[in-house]
């Protein structure tokens, strides 16, 4: 009995220190590329809104301002390319800064449009008549979801020097199977990632 409460001890404690070794060298690669994060977060904000497409395209049938159309296709688009333009922005390891503002510019268009798509919406309905039907909901719906992870991602991408170096402070400490350490501190992990801290992210 205290044989097999040994054994199931032992499992445990290896399977603990497997999982907070997987979960520190996580850890130790965001430090290293912390732009995974916004990356994460625009896809997701390209995503939101592309389910949604349907429902704006069918809405569109409803408004009477023609332009609408235009305006879903050109957020559509700059979603798109918004995740490209970011991943390019960091491609090399280094900050691509003309990259970087093509994406905030693009994030600005359609935060823009978003809002310009909902003040239509609610002025056909409120004072055109427009019906209120499951699509037009859904678009309106969707227009501000998207708007609330626009800002999300808008802000990670910002502000990505500054949680950076909050990350950095978080010590690292990856245990190998004998038992040995391996610290990653936040400024240890390489000379060249000390470069890009420093120079290439703020």
């Amino acid at each position: 009995m205290k044989e097999a409460t040994t054994v199931s001890t032992a499992e445990q404690n290896t399977f603990g220190r497997k999982f907070r070794n997987g979960l520190t060298k996580k850890l130790v690669s965001l430090k290293r590329r912390p732009q995974i994060i916004p990356i994460l977060l625009l896809c997701v904000t390209c995503m939101v809104y592309t389910f949604n497409l349907t429902a704006h395209s069918n809405a569109a049938i409803y408004v009477t301002d023609s332009l609408i159309a235009l305006y879903v296709f050109i957020i559509t688009l700059c979603s798109m390319l918004t995740v490209f333009s970011y991943m390019n922005a960091y491609s090399k390891g280094k900050r691509n800064l003309p990259m970087l503002v093509v994406c905030l510019i693009m994030l600005a268009i359609q935060i823009v449009l978003d809002v310009v798509c909902y003040s239509i919406y609610m002025n056909e309905i409120t004072n055109l008549g427009t019906p209120l039907t499951l699509d037009v909901v859904n678009a309106i719906n969707g227009s501000v979801a998207h708007l609330v992870f626009l800002a999300i991602s808008t802000l990670a991408v910002v502000l990505l020097p500054v949680y950076h170096k909050l990350i950095l402070k978080i010590p690292t400490q990856v245990d190998d199977e004998e038992g040995d350490n391996m610290d990653d501190n936040a400024g240890e992990i390489s000379s060249e990632d000390d470069d890009l801290d420093d120079d290439d992210l703020d």
